[in-house]
């Protein structure tokens, strides 16, 4: 009984984004974070000490993972671009 349970959390969790069931948190946020850090020959500690943000943060930016406005503006302005090149709109 715990199995068959289990393996209908796991269905849920996998299908969330599928339908439409992500919170803000856990939505993906597409960015191009990596691709401008690479470009600079960056390393996410080096991005980090620029932005002024711990490296779990950029980290997380990179995957995806919802993050506060203010870090994207902070990540973005040490980038040398603009938060709209940086971070791109869901919609």
């Amino acid at each position: 009984m715990i199995l068959i349970i289990t393996n209908v959390i796991l269905v849920i969790i996998n299908d969330k984004e599928q339908y439409g069931l992500m919170n803000e948190k856990t939505r993906k946020v597409k960015n191009r974070v990596k691709e401008f850090r690479e470009a600079n020959a960056w390393s996410i500690s080096e991005l980090s000490r620029r932005a002024s943000l711990v490296p779990q943060t950029i980290s997380k930016m990179e995957k995806g993972i919802s993050t506060s406005r203010n870090s994207q503006l902070k990540v973005a302005k040490a980038l040398g671009k603009k938060h709209e090149e940086v971070f791109l709109s869901n919609g």
